[in-house]
């Protein structure tokens, strides 16, 4: 027989709940093939790809995964709002409906939480993408 403590059967609980997301699949850029460089075979010349910015991911999942973050934001905030209320109700004495809220409500932070992570890190390299471009442009242009 397994003896854990209160605290470690909690704290296993809420690893299992947090760290087991289902990972973010973004799709590859249909236009250089995932790889963030276009060829032209005419003139023999490899470019940034203008579609990706050189990330090598679609900028549709991109956008698709912004409405995810904001979904999950929305419904965060919400439910963070009627778990409030009702905890207001009970000033500090615990019920059956107060922790199933903080449970969906840890579940909802650690998915909103993984979204950003992987959307903030997408953002920088779109960013870096068009600093790129924009370097590339300037010494085109000089010359």
């Amino acid at each position: 027989m397994c003896d854990m403590s209160m605290v470690r059967r909690v704290a296993a609980r809420y690893a299992a709940r947090i760290f087991n997301f289902k990972p973010v699949v973004l799709e590859k850029c249909r236009h250089c093939g995932g790889d963030g460089v276009q060829e032209d075979s005419a003139f023999e010349v490899k470019f940034l790809c203008v579609w990706c910015w050189g990330t090598g991911v679609d900028p549709k999942s991109i956008e698709v995964l912004q409405a995810q973050v904001d979904e999950i934001l929305l419904t965060y905030q919400f439910k963070k709002d009627e778990f409030d209320k009702i905890k207001k109700k009970y000033r500090g004495r615990g019920s059956r409906q107060l922790g199933m809220m903080g449970r969906d409500l840890q579940t909802l932070n650690g998915a909103l939480t993984d979204r950003r992570k992987v959307l903030d890190r997408e953002l920088a390299r779109i960013a870096k993408g068009k600093y790129y471009a924009q370097v590339v442009k300037a010494r085109a242009a000089a010359g």
